[in-house]
């Protein structure tokens, strides 16, 4: 690249960057819903009174330094933390410049330095935030460790059950002598003071618990994985980047482990022991080579002591305590976990064996540790798969860090890992909704870590390259066929591998792995080829109805242009492109149809063995991603239902009761009111363009689970980085090209849902650190810095308010509060709705089943699959059931089907924003119905507070 050209590109960058990053900064801080996070109230009233609502650019140059501001006010608890972390760091260096004359310029690390620092951190929060003092209420402040003796005077709002949990657990902290007396309140009431050694003894019995299974549990990934790599024959001369490819693989390994137990019956908690025992055992020298790395490795950073990446480093360690403490809790507190993440490793844990909602290998089976090691009732387990889920956090931001690490050398990645840790949406399910979200982006990012290196990575040293080409060069001269030795196989096939596994956990990895089969051909063959494998996934998405063509095809105004014709378009165009690939490239053609079919063989061993399963149980041959339920019930509502071929429960509505299933009441609306939430309903091409800035900017839908990072758009500017375009950025190109697939597929198949496309995040974050560490002068380094760290500033105040939101829990790990009392205060009716459940299920045999509208319900229920009859989270169901709107006739019809009981969510219609949509008008029906008292309806539980209502069915 000429040096006329660096300067040019030098500047349009510096100048686009101060143009677009201001705007999209100014325009984020500028929305109404995330100004409501980022400032005070009266802050906000300011802004409000001097710019439109929808004057975005005025407001958020209005609301930024205010922002600011209240960003380091929200951090107040945790300053004490801060100050105490400098002090530390000071005495360290004080103690270099005493031992080396000098202060330093590069720090030596080792495995167990970083995980003293994590637990010493977790503690020093801890005690930090267990003794500072918060506002609440009218008061100004007021002490986390205050502990007010329980009256109904004080406790308002609390019920009969709930008060008896208080007092229980008042005189459980009086018994154990950990409360000091500071002052009457009233003659019946007093208020007391939590004792730091009581808080500090409860922190490390339930904390160390956690961290010692967690340290089990990653030695034996790790264990595990190195010994799978080494029956590969595959050798890594770079300790951290083994420990990321063995904990994935030691993982993956895992899953299908855990899934062949439940397969054979034998999902109980001495056969996970054993397990894990054999394992450990059998694979001694691995696990010794890894306690070995973990106390003697060291490698050295070249960092002077005042380096911002140590900032850096330093609040990605915090963040990850921060998180660790507040997943330590007795149950989930999430809508999607409690629903379906956590609550489907539980149930299984309960059966013991194989249930159909379990069919892949899926990290959920190692969520279900712990329940399976410790009990289905136990808190112990509930609170060690949460940790689990937790555990994927730091996986995720870790091959993030080596994606970056292994090619711009060591010190690097920790502003990527901080950018993907502290997005606000990864964020919700890092500590408080712990789904499995970070565990799909980290197999699916792992995966692409592992196709870059198999791509641009000289894995061998120089003798070994030499000895490769001499090889080449004698079988290319004796005519003789090249196969493995013509690329590093390993690498592809386990890139194949952890695709495969991404896709078990969650299916939209699908996507990942076209993106493999993109980057493979384009590198390997030519440019043209990655157009062609983009063309042709258009129809295989639309055979197998992954994208609804012709609903494209309407919302943008092409609805005269038919199917065929965009699915023959897009299949030719897909093989000229392939064509003309080939034709330019026909001597590499060997090696890139060697390694696409290591990619497919390794993709297929992850997923063959589950899809294999499906079928069997099915009693058919086909490509079942699903396998049947045969546990739940299935109702024949109009008489239409064939018997399957496999067992299953069938529920039957006599002649008189049956429905018409083509009436209007029975065309289900649900998919529109829970997908059209996400991306709006906009028309025309700009809806699918303009996705990824409202996605960002939060436009369709606001929310902590949806909200992002500004810093993100500054992604594009990367094409004018001159480090971009230079010979040794190959990689980094194909990723960004990676990217940009990934994400285009995501804006037509995802229904805007980020977390759909979770892996279109690594090539943007991993570019805003290549952008901050290659820009070509310092001011452009100035920059870009301060956008990044705006971005940041953004994420770190819309965390501290979810801390504000979530400070009661750490009333659990410093014992101020037991499991019980956090129930009751939380869930307050759900151990009393579970006992009757379980009740008449067992003694109504002719209507055993629960019939459920919204709610958490099912993780509280064992073998809820037989207990839960429908979940009808739209009220879909009832309104095809209710199609004459006659309550007495559909009353007859819950009963014929089996349903004793129903739980109701009262904020079920809250997902739609329209109060006169669909979902509102359906709940309004249904609403009706339940109030209609000629029918007899028992009301058992009514708290519209705690948005729950159980009623019996006479």
């Amino acid at each position: 690249m000429q040096r006329r050209t660096i300067q040019r590109l030098s500047l349009a960058l510096f100048v686009i960057t101060i143009l677009w990053g201001l705007f999209t900064v100014f325009i984020y801080y500028g929305i109404p819903v995330h100004g409501r996070v980022l400032m005070n109230g009266e802050a906000f009233k300011a802004v409000e009174s001097g710019c439109d609502s929808t004057a975005f650019f005025c407001r958020g140059a209005h609301a930024l330094l205010p922002s600011i501001a209240h960003t380091f006010h929200r951090l107040r608890p945790f300053f004490g933390y801060a100050l105490l972390s400098l002090m530390f760091y000071g005495i360290f260096l004080a103690w270099q410049c005493v031992k080396t004359g000098y202060a330093p310029k590069r720090f030596q690390w080792r495995p167990r330095t970083i995980a003293g620092l994590f637990l010493g951190s977790t503690w020093l929060l801890f005690t930090v935030l267990t003794n500072a003092n918060y506002s609440q209420g009218g008061e100004s402040s007021v002490s986390i460790r205050r502990v007010v003796e329980p009256h109904p005077e004080i406790y308002r709002n609390v019920g009969e059950e709930g008060m008896a949990e208080l007092k229980t657990n008042f005189n459980r902290l009086l018994e154990k002598n950990c409360l000091t007396l500071k002052r009457h309140l009233r003659p019946d009431a007093r208020e007391f003071t939590l004792k730091n050694s009581c808080m500090q003894m409860t922190f490390f019995q339930k904390a160390g618990a956690q961290i010692i299974f967690l340290g089990l549990l990653i030695l034996t990934f790790l264990t595990t994985g190195r010994w799978l790599l080494h029956l590969l024959r595959f050798r890594l001369n770079r300790v951290f980047i083994e420990a990321v490819m063995s904990f994935g693989l030691g993982a993956c390994a895992w899953m299908m482990i855990l899934w062949v137990l439940a397969v054979a019956h034998l999902f109980k908690q001495p056969v996970g022991w054993i397990a894990i025992f054999i394992v450990l055992a059998g694979g001694y020298k691995h696990a010794r080579y890894w306690l070995l790395t973990f106390w003697e490795h060291r490698w050295e950073t070249q960092r002077s002591w005042k380096s911002p990446l140590l900032l850096v480093g330093w609040i990605l360690l915090t963040l990850c305590a921060v998180n660790f403490l507040t997943v330590l809790r007795p149950f989930p507190i999430g809508w999607d976990d409690i629903g379906s993440y956590l609550n489907r490793p539980r149930l299984l844990s309960s059966y013991g064996s194989f249930i159909y909602n379990m069919a892949p290998f899926q990290w959920e089976y190692l969520t279900s540790l712990g329940f399976m090691l410790y009990g289905y009732d136990s808190i112990v387990g509930s609170t060690t798969a949460m940790m689990i889920n937790w555990l994927a956090g730091p996986f995720a931001f870790l091959v993030v860090i080596a994606t970056v690490q292994i090619f711009l050398g060591g010190g690097t990645g920790l502003i990527a890992g901080l950018l993907y840790y502290l997005l606000p949406m990864v964020g919700h399910f890092s500590f408080a909704d712990m789904k499995t979200d970070n565990a799909v982006f980290a197999l699916q990012a792992i995966s692409i870590f592992t196709l870059l290196c198999a791509l641009f990575l000289r894995t061998k040293d120089e003798e070994d390259g030499e000895r490769h080409v001499e090889e080449q060069e004698l079988e290319q001269s004796s005519g003789k066929k090249c196969w493995l030795q013509c690329v590093d196989w390993q690498w592809f096939l386990l890139a194949g591998i952890f695709c495969g596994f991404a896709f078990g956990t969650k299916p939209t990895a699908i996507m990942t792995a076209f993106t493999l089969g993109m980057m493979t051909l384009g590198t390997l063959l030519h440019p043209s080829a990655a157009i062609g494998v983009a063309a042709l996934t258009i129809p295989v998405y639309i055979k197998t109805g992954a994208l609804n063509i012709v609903a494209v095809l309407e919302r943008v105004g092409w609805g005269d242009l038919s199917m065929n014709a965009v699915l023959y378009g897009s299949f030719i165009v897909g093989i000229v492109c392939l064509a003309y690939a080939v034709s330019r490239a026909k001597d590499k053609m060997q090696h890139a149809l060697q390694a696409t079919a290591l990619l497919a063989i390794g993709f297929l061993a992850a997923v063959a063995p589950w899809i294999a399963h499906n079928n069997v149980l099915k009693k058919d041959v086909g490509l079942h991603l699903f396998a049947p339920n045969q546990l739940s019930p299935v109702f024949d509502t109009d008489g239409s239902l064939t018997s399957p071929a496999y067992e299953v429960p069938i529920r039957k509505l006599p002649p008189e009761l049956q429905i018409d299933k083509s009436h209007p009441t029975c065309n289900a609306t649900a998919r529109e009111e829970e997908l059209g939430r996400y991306w709006g309903f906009r028309q025309g091409w700009g809806h699918y363009i303009t996705l990824p800035w409202r996605s960002v900017m939060n436009l369709d839908s606001a929310g902590y689970y949806v909200t992002t990072n500004p810093s993100l758009l500054l992604f594009p500017l990367l094409l004018l980085l001159p480090a971009f375009w230079l010979p040794v950025s190959r990689w980094l190109r194909w990723l960004t090209a990676g990217s940009i697939f990934l994400t285009v597929q995501w804006i037509f198949l995802a229904n805007g849902v980020p977390w759909y496309g979770i892996a279109m995040f690594l090539g943007p974050i991993v570019a805003l650190e290549v952008m901050i560490l290659k820009a070509p002068d310092r001011q452009n380094r100035i920059a870009l810095s301060i956008l990044v760290a705006l971005g940041i500033l953004s994420c770190i105040c819309m965390r501290m308010w979810q801390f504000d939101q979530q400070r009661n829990l750490l009333e659990f790990p410093m014992g101020k509060a037991s499991a019980a009392t956090m129930r009751e205060r939380t869930i307050p009716h759900y151990n009393n709705i579970r006992d009757v459940v379980m009740e008449r299920h067992e003694s109504i045999a002719d209507r055993p089943y629960l019939y459920r509208i919204g709610t958490f319900i099912p993780y509280f229920i064992p073998k809820n699959l037989e207990v839960i009859g429908m979940e009808d989270h739209q009220v879909d169901f009832f309104n095809c059931l209710h199609q004459e709107r006659n309550n007495q006739l559909t009353l007859k019809r819950l009963k014929a089907l089996g349903f004793n009981s129903i739980i109701f969510d009262t904020n079920t219609a809250t997902i739609e924003r329209n109060p006169n949509g669909t979902l509102h008008k359906k709940v309004e029906t249904f609403v009706n119905f339940l109030n209609d008292t000629s029918l007899n309806l028992q009301v058992l539980i009514n708290d519209p507070g705690a948005g729950v209502v159980y009623i019996i069915i006479p």
